[in-house]
């Protein structure tokens, strides 16, 4: 798959890319067209499609976020909702390592830098991530249809997250920007049990804090108000006073020990879960190992049966269809229509070859067969064939349209026709239908 990776974001230093170039006004001002704290915006340029991911960051002003952008060249993806939750794990994945991304005390995500200086072996492993979870996404890929000039480059189309892929992809493919903005749900469940975990240890750390300044605020308070007569009573109390906040405390202290400990398990369980997932992506690893060299042992076989088939035709044609024309190759029925013996008048074969000896001539004799059996005959056919036409073979899988034949109406009759195409001695394909 044809496909560039950026990493972006504006942190407290401000823009910056990696790989730095021409797309930052892009990516720039797609992060601008949405306030949600999570997007996908897409764009086309040319024949270049930029399906951008933004992250806003949390309590530092909506200013600041994190991208990731994936361009592809001369085509797109319909899969945008796969593709988001693909940069949601990664972004969990980033605050687990702390890296670029992490939880501050009170469980929010935030930026682990001040900008993207130095960050290049982190920004590999990122496109690195991108690229393998992208490669299921391969056999889904479309060609980009032609660009819809009548649609602004700026022009922004706006969709949630109930929107359906085809909705998003007709818009997104004419140009322009679409923005498909989500405002919950975007975090997983790892992430969502790490910040809850990290905000109640802060919340008990704080109340802890708290009432031991009341505590110690009170004893200084009581030691300065009393007479100097009566420091000994105070000195009791005080001495009360500190075994019974110290009782409190030691008891608090037990209780976050216990929450530590349940976190502790929690995390834990997490280890065993992604132990258990690495296990299976090492099993996915050796099946794909295993596909792959099969794959390349059929794809060998493949080549050498072409290198025996190009001895002896050019050409290895997969499949014929039949359209019917007028003299100036106009369509009046598309190929693979039912074909009707009123209003027939040019008979035009279509060939979908793959090119076994490209750049050669080919010299293509053609036999039509009436439903009599009879091979149909002009005054200039060959002899033994109905007409005959020299093409150049190119390279890979292409369409052929041959010359159309021409039938005076009063030689067509409704039944079965058959086209044979010959190289030399050998029929290269062939195709039975029917004139209504």
């Amino acid at each position: 798959m044809n496909t560039t990776t950026y990493v972006f974001g504006t942190f407290d230093d401000g823009f910056a890319q990696y790989p730095s170039d021409y797309v930052a006004r892009l990516l720039q001002h797609g992060a601008t067209l949405t306030d949600a704290p999570t997007a996908m915006v897409l764009h086309r340029e040319g024949s270049l499609m930029y399906y951008s991911y933004i992250r806003r960051l949390e309590r530092q002003g909506k200013r600041h976020y994190i991208g990731f952008c994936t361009v592809f060249n001369g085509i797109y993806l319909p899969h945008v909702h796969t593709m988001t939750g693909m940069y949601e794990r990664l972004i969990t994945n980033l605050v687990k390592m702390g890296q670029l991304v992490r939880l501050d005390d009170a469980g929010h995500v935030v930026a682990a830098v001040k900008n993207l200086k130095g960050q290049q072996q982190m920004v590999a492993r990122i496109q690195a991530y991108i690229t393998k979870s992208l490669a299921p996404l391969e056999k889904d890929q479309q060609l980009l249809p032609p660009a819809a000039y009548a649609v602004s480059n700026t022009h922004t189309e706006h969709f949630d997250v109930e929107a359906t892929e085809q909705d998003v992809a007709a818009k997104a493919t004419k140009g322009g920007y679409v923005v498909i903005s989500k405002a919950s749900d975007y975090e997983d469940e790892q992430l969502t049990g790490y910040k809850a975990t990290v905000a109640r240890l802060m919340r008990e750390r704080d109340e802890l804090q708290k009432k031991n300044n009341e505590l110690v605020a009170s004893v200084r308070k009581a030691l300065h108000q009393e007479h100097r007569t009566r420091k000994w009573v105070i000195a009791l109390l005080s001495i009360g006073l500190i075994v019974w906040g110290f009782n409190a405390l030691m008891q608090h202290l037990e209780h976050t020990q216990e929450n530590l400990d349940t976190a502790v398990n929690t995390i834990t369980g997490q280890r065993d879960r992604i132990t258990g997932l690495n296990n299976t992506i090492d099993m996915l690893k050796q099946q794909a190992a295993g596909e792959k060299r099969a794959r390349e042992k059929t794809e060998k076989e493949f080549r050498t049966w072409l290198r025996q088939v190009g001895e002896y035709i050019p050409m290895l044609v997969l499949d014929v269809e039949v359209a019917n024309v007028t003299e100036s190759n106009q369509i009046i029925n598309d190929y693979s229509s039912p074909l009707y013996v009123r209003n027939v008048q040019y008979l035009k074969p279509r060939l979908r070859y793959i090119g076994i000896r490209p750049d050669e001539e080919a010299h293509i004799f053609v036999r039509l067969y009436d439903p009599s059996g009879r091979i149909v005959k002009g005054l200039t056919s060959p002899e033994g064939y109905t007409y005959q036409q020299t093409v150049m073979v190119a390279e890979g899988e292409h369409e052929l349209p041959l010359m159309g034949w021409g039938i005076p109406e009063s030689q067509l009759q409704r039944g079965m026709y058959r086209f044979e195409f010959w190289h030399g001695h050998i029929c290269i394909k062939a195709l039975d239908f029917r004139l209504y």
